[in-house]
């Protein structure tokens, strides 16, 4: 740095310290640069008898090490010291070397120097053809290598470019592929919700379906049981009118009969008490469709008990038995409510409520 700025005292106080230290513990090629640039010391103050001495010593030493690059540079640096001392032989013998050096181990850059450095020999010692001659290997070896090395960093360009789109792609696809793995993952979190919805709402409807036919089999048991408890309360009725038939058989039954519609609320047999307990049990274990509703709206309390004990497929001397009445007028009954639900002579009636 102070040759550059040409402060030679202070380049030789470093000098003077640099090298005996890289003599004792530095190798030789650390050597054999810090030679080569005392030499460039002197040879920057035109002192250029006093460089030789070093860039030979610095030759010796890269050779030595086989350090074939910086050898030819401490062979140009003498040449170009043979130069400036007009000895051209010898400088013509020295860059001699340094062509064949830096030709058998490819290094161009070296050349062009070389080549440069003749052009200016040849041209200091008078022989202008020689100069001439080296000054077009010069430049047509720096243009070739310009170009070589214009298009190979123009190849270096293109191979980062493709290496750039190749990242860019790759990146878009990892982008793609993180984008459609979070879709796939909501995709997956929707679908598992809407089984696990699903499943919940089948096992509800089961369970429901399961507490209905229990509650349904229940109310059932239940309309049987309150069945059997008329019957066997009205058993006894009936043993009773069977008496009574007996001490009045010259009445004629047709006239209990014509008037059992009117005056069947008013029989103490079917209490209105049993009614109830019966037809809330009817109903929930006969489900009765609207329309069959609508038919019977407008119908007698008869004909609506008619339909009850219809639907839960009791004979006709059961029903009797129930409603205290005789099996005709129960006959007469079910006729009267098929008549309303004008049912053809083809259809019974227990089916037809049946199918409801």
């Amino acid at each position: 740095m102070y040759i550059r700025l040409e402060d030679f005292k202070q380049a030789r106080n470093y000098f003077d310290l640099a090298i005996p230290l890289i003599e004792k513990y530095g190798d030789e090629v650390s050597l054999a640069a810090s030679l080569n640039n005392l030499g460039l010391f002197y040879f920057h103050q035109a002192r250029y008898v006093e460089a030789m001495p070093y860039f030979r010593r610095s030759e010796a030493l890269y050779r030595k090490n086989e350090k074939h690059k910086e050898e030819a540079q401490a062979l140009n640096n003498q040449a170009a010291a043979l130069i400036n001392l007009q000895q051209y032989k010898e400088a013509i013998n020295v860059y001699d070397q340094c062509l064949h050096l830096n030709t058998e181990f490819k290094q161009y850059d070296n050349i062009i120097t070389n080549y440069s450095g003749l052009a200016n020999l040849y041209e200091d010692s008078g022989d202008l053809t020689k100069a001439l001659e080296y000054l077009n290997k010069y430049y047509n070896l720096r243009d070739s290598l310009i170009g070589a090395k214009t298009q190979k960093d123009i190849a270096e360009l293109e191979r980062k470019y493709a290496s750039q789109q190749k990242e860019m792609e790759i990146q878009k696809s990892q982008t793609a592929l993180v984008a459609s793995k979070h879709a796939f993952e909501r995709l997956s979190w929707i679908f598992t919700i809407l089984i696990i919805s699903g499943l919940f709402g089948v096992w509800r409807w089961r369970v429901q379906t399961l507490q209905m036919k229990h509650q349904q089999k229940e109310n059932e048991r239940n309309l049987i049981e309150m069945t059997r408890i008329l019957l066997d309360k009205n058993s006894l009725l009936a043993s009773f009118e069977e008496l009574m038939s007996e001490s009045d058989s010259q009445n004629d039954p047709s006239e209990f009969t014509s008037d059992f519609e009117d005056n069947l609320l008013n029989q103490r047999v079917l209490t209105n008490e049993d009614w109830e307990s019966f037809k809330s049990y009817f109903e929930k274990s006969i489900r009765v469709t609207c329309t069959v509703c609508a038919w019977l709206s407008p119908a007698s309390a008869a004909q609506r008990k008619g339909y009850s004990f219809s639907s839960t497929n009791l004979t006709n001397r059961e029903a009797a038995a129930i409603l205290g009445i005789s099996v005709q007028s129960v006959k007469k009954t079910r006729n009267r409510l098929r008549h309303r639900l004008e049912l053809g002579q083809e259809t019974e009636l227990e089916v037809f409520i049946r199918a409801f």
